[in-house]
């Protein structure tokens, strides 16, 4: 009988040594986990510097990496109409390090008009927050004499008149803005990629183009020179930054698009980091600073999480796959 109570406690000791053993790692893989992040993040914007998002990237990295405890580093990765960039963080190590800001022009447009695509956005990315929205600005050189969206339209309804316009490439916010308004207007147009937003900018100014979509923050500072002109903003409302600029829906019903500025991680990211990841993005959306300098480059905040976002990204995949199909918009 002594020797069965001894065998016995013996097994409960060892069952009772397994346990702990096990109650410790489970504490220490959750105090791992709720140490995240304890390196630096970096910080992927699909696009070069310069870029309309690459200025709402900077000026969210100092406050994010406040709330985060760790460096915030932005990283430029532009071209193909941010596919290079988005690639790149599909590939990053799915540990939360690596985060990517992009526009819908990414999670939304590229998988309808490139037949090749190296990143999904739905499998190779989790969506941590739908930051903002921003109307595009319809902008022309002030020697062009275009004075509104239903000019534009006008224009190219003339045998004898040929209009073109330009973006950041086949597929850009700005193609997709202005085929819309093609579609709409039930006219034909030539879109004229162009290599980046800045050039973009330059050839309208220099009148090589009649007209561009693009993000206020990357127009400003040729708005300011009197070097181009905002004849239209493509969102429901007038922007609080241009109020004298009326929406393109007031002369062409039916016309609204944005650019959505949202941040992911790779797919498979350990939920505890997805989840302190939106945790500080929520305090840094309720910064009344931060929303400012928003603000201040024309972008109204919106701040909703995963799930939401989610179905957001849906919405819009669905939304430009009628335009793309519809204009014959492929990049081969």
């Amino acid at each position: 009988m002594k020797l069965i109570r001894k065998l016995l406690n013996g097994r409960a000791l060892r069952a009772l040594g397994v346990v702990s053993a096990f109650a410790m790692f489970a504490s220490g893989f959750a105090h791992a986990q709720a140490a995240f992040p304890r390196q630096p993040i970096r910080l992927v914007v699909p696009y070069p510097t310069g870029a309309g998002i690459d200025t709402v990237a900077r000026q969210l990295a100092e406050p994010l990496a406040h709330q985060l405890g760790q460096p915030v580093i932005v990283d430029n990765r532009g071209g193909a109409n941010g596919g290079i960039g988005m690639e790149y963080a599909a590939k990053a190590p799915a540990d939360g390090y690596t985060i990517v800001l992009a526009l819908d022009a990414q999670y939304a447009i590229n998988p309808n008009v490139y037949k090749s695509l190296p990143y999904d956005p739905i499998k190779d990315f989790t969506p941590i927050m739908l930051i903002g929205s921003v109307s595009y600005v319809l902008v022309t050189s002030p020697q062009s004499g275009i004075k509104s969206a239903a000019d534009i339209i006008d224009r190219a309804r003339k045998p004898d008149q040929r209009m073109n316009y330009t973006g950041s490439g086949v597929g850009s916010g700005g193609h997709m803005a202005g085929a819309l308004l093609e579609s709409l207007g039930r006219v034909t147009m030539t879109h004229i990629p162009n290599k980046s937003t800045p050039s973009a900018l330059r050839d309208v100014a220099e009148g090589e183009v009649q007209f561009v979509f693009v993000t206020y923050g990357a127009c400003k500072p040729l708005i300011d020179a009197g070097k181009l002109i905002p004849i239209g903003v493509s969102g429901p409302k007038r922007m609080a930054v241009l109020p004298n600029v009326p929406t393109v829906a007031e002369s062409v019903p039916g016309f609204e698009t944005v650019a959505s500025y949202g941040l992911f991680v790779t797919a498979g990211t350990p939920p505890r980091a997805v989840e302190n990841l939106h945790a500080a993005m929520g305090q840094v959306m309720a910064m009344p600073a931060y929303q400012q300098k928003l603000a201040a480059i024309g972008i109204e905040p919106i701040g909703i999480g995963p799930q939401a976002f989610a179905a957001h990204i849906t919405k819009d995949l669905a939304k430009w796959k009628a335009i793309v199909t519809e204009k014959g918009i492929t990049v081969n």
